[in-house]
């Protein structure tokens, strides 16, 4: 799976996954994050600051399951379009918000929702409410059996 937006997420995802490669542009939170998952043997965590180099991934790999979750959210959705696999599924959360560096979450939403749409694809938004949160979020799925 590919994970824009490093955190404690990403180990739960390393226990359900073949491999995780997760991207993040922040060094603080980066090295926190490293530290706090020094264990797990098929997660691969980079730091990419800039917008380009985050936005790099080196060949045409596919992937299972992307999460968009961190930076540039609107380059990342189209970035997933390119390399989802067959069956696969693209996550864009926190896509009811507008915030810094996470990029245009409008855009992101309608950039996924037209891919979903030209290829047929089953597209839902979801309602969600994270354990550190007073609030919930809605989230883009994008791709077969969205949770229930």
């Amino acid at each position: 799976m590919l994970e824009f937006g490093s955190g404690m997420p990403t180990a739960w995802y390393a226990a359900r996954a073949g491999k995780v490669l997760s991207i993040e542009r922040d060094a603080e939170w980066f090295a926190e994050v490293s530290s706090r998952l020094t264990n797990l043997k098929n997660a691969e965590l980079r730091l990419r600051a800039s917008r380009e180099a985050y936005l790099a991934i080196e060949d045409d790999r596919q992937f299972d399951l992307i999460m968009i979750d961190g930076a540039w959210r609107d380059d990342c959705a189209q970035l997933a379009t390119q390399h989802l696999a067959p069956g696969g599924v693209i996550y864009c959360d926190n896509t009811d918000k507008q915030s810094g560096t996470s990029g245009d979450l409008t855009e992101a939403r309608r950039l996924l929702i037209a891919f979903a749409e030209e290829r047929n694809l089953p597209w839902t938004e979801i309602t969600d409410f994270a354990p550190t949160q007073f609030f919930v979020e809605r989230a883009l799925w994008i791709g077969p059996n969205p949770p229930g």
